[in-house]
């Protein structure tokens, strides 16, 4: 885990020393927005692990974020150049800072690849289930069966019902990678929880008056993950739980808006009678 990165409170208090007398105010604008980010009222102490990440990785470019093993060059060359850009510290002082920045992107990314090892825990501790639509692993879906035009799964079948590791509280919100903060997700449900669910209301009212079949489906992806959280996961015309999850209309004929959608499961609302 990233709290086990070695002598963060010492080490991050070298990035204090050299940014924050020479950083033009760099560093204080960081330490405000960080705060903010965190919920604090003030910048969080230096050995708060969400925090030393969050500032590691505010204080490095996309390059070292993106950063791939078989580059030449090492993560902290690219971390350097953008110090420089922050600050007027000497080269010996700037270097040191981006290798200990750059080890705190190591062990975040390290601790990040173990999570793969814990897909068979979930699988049993989810009953072998999507954790949001509750598609089936290691059967078919609903969905694909029956060509259901509110979750096009059958688009890509083999590509949209693929189980992947979801962060429930986000790694880039600071999420950690305990057990307890991971969820088997099919790809369809992950791609549209990404960071958190987001429907802007102008893109919903441009996309409302079309057909289903003309909705993108990332956008009925989305309405469906938005809506299971809403209603905890609960089917709202029979009550149903852990089954497999769909989305329809509360009456024919309305736009596809959250205001006119529920949450159904496919044993209570089949395609072939549902309305569209």
């Amino acid at each position: 885990m990233v709290s086990q990165t070695p002598a963060l409170g010492s080490l991050l208090a070298e990035v204090e020393a050299v940014l924050g007398s020479r950083g033009g105010g760099a560093l204080a604008r960081h330490l405000k927005v960080l705060a903010t980010a965190l919920g604090c009222d003030r910048p969080p102490v230096w050995d708060d692990p969400s925090f030393v990440v969050l500032l590691a990785i505010s204080l490095s470019p996309r390059t070292a974020i993106s950063y791939q093993t078989l580059d030449p060059r090492p993560r902290w060359h690219y971390i350097y150049q953008y110090l420089k850009s922050l600050t007027d510290g000497g080269r010996e002082e700037l270097e040191r800072v981006a290798r200990l920045l750059a080890r705190i992107l190591d062990a975040r990314e390290k601790d990040r690849f173990t999570v793969v090892g814990d897909v068979d825990r979930l699988l049993v501790k989810q009953r072998g289930q999507c954790a949001i639509c509750k598609l089936p692993f290691h059967g078919t879906s609903a969905a694909i069966l029956q060509q259901d035009p509110f979750r096009p799964l059958w688009h890509a079948p083999f590509e949209l019902t693929r189980p992947e590791i979801d962060h429930i509280e986000p790694v880039g919100w600071a999420g950690e990678n305990q057990f307890e903060n991971l969820q088997l997700l099919c790809r369809a449900c992950n791609a549209a929880k990404a960071d958190g669910v987001r429907i802007p209301l102008h893109r919903e009212a441009a996309i409302a008056g079309l057909s289903v079949d003309c909705v993108p489906r990332i956008h009925l992806f989305r309405l469906l993950v938005w809506l299971a959280s809403e209603r905890k996961g609960k089917c709202e015309i029979g009550g149903c739980l852990d089954r497999e999850l769909t989305i329809r209309l509360t009456r024919p004929g309305a736009t596809i808006v959250r205001a006119n959608l529920r949450l159904a499961c496919y044993e209570c609302s089949p395609v072939q009678s549902a309305s569209f």
